[in-house]
């Protein structure tokens, strides 16, 4: 029995084979000293079938690239102990502060709390009237070109998921599950395209609060307080400059 029992957490970390797997390793075994289990999930576009690499202390699976990291995510759902609350991550994150273990489950401890994550988006917190009236709502190519709101809440409407009166949703670089909206999340519908995967993104926000009726929280009033993302700025707002 250990002395300091970790948190009732898992870990997934997503990787995409194509521009490396080293930062995620790296990453899925430094959480693993946090937390109960680690999955780092490689989205391949090579890969046919879900394959596992070993399963040892970080349990290594490598998939076909369907819904980009929440696609990774939520396959890492279908394998995580359901006793246990859910924390997916990108592999661009970094870790800032170890005390994330025992604040993530604390909060999703709260049986009102369904989802937490680092970044809340600031520039979609708007009615979805607003955003369409907004520089947000740019014409998506494809087929048929659409608006984009149009399409997301379309989208939404065919997922079965209330998208509610805003646009309000956490990032999809740190998200945390309470244990009873795993399963949920684990069969969520995967986006295929860059747009539908960014609908996918605001409907599982949408799906927690308006179909299960639970808040979405950021873990702290100050953004990327836990977890530290390599494509943005630290207050949240916007993504980082890259010099060239």
């Amino acid at each position: 029995m250990e002395l300091n029992p970790r948190p009732p957490l898992s870990v997934v970390v997503s990787a995409y084979l194509p521009r490396g797997v080293e930062a995620a390793t790296v990453l899925a075994f430094k959480l693993r000293a946090f937390v109960r289990e680690v999955f780092l999930v490689i989205n391949s576009d090579e890969a046919h079938r879900p394959v596992k690499l070993r399963e040892e202390a970080v349990t290594i699976v490598v998939r076909p690239n369907v819904g980009m990291n929440i696609g990774a995510w939520a396959y890492g759902a279908s394998l995580s102990n359901r006793k246990n609350h859910l924390l997916c991550l990108q592999d661009e994150c970094s870790l800032h502060d170890s005390s994330f273990a025992q604040t993530y489950s604390d909060l999703l401890e709260d049986p009102t709390i369904g989802l937490v994550g680092e970044s809340l988006n600031p520039k979609w917190d708007m009615t979805w009237a607003e955003i369409s009236q907004s520089p947000l709502n740019y014409v998506v190519s494809g087929p048929t070109p659409r608006k984009r709101v149009d399409m997301y809440l379309d989208q939404m409407g065919a997922w079965g998921i209330d998208p509610g009166q805003s646009g309000r949703h956490l990032r999809a670089l740190v998200w945390g599950f309470n244990r009873t909206v795993v399963d949920e999340f684990a069969k969520i519908q995967l986006g295929v395209t860059k747009e539908q995967c960014i609908a996918s993104e605001i409907a599982v926000s949408k799906l927690v609060q308006n179909n299960l009726g639970l808040k979405v929280l950021q873990s702290s009033q100050r953004p990327f307080k836990y977890f530290g993302h390599s494509e943005w700025e630290n207050h949240g707002l916007s993504k980082k400059q890259i010099h060239r």
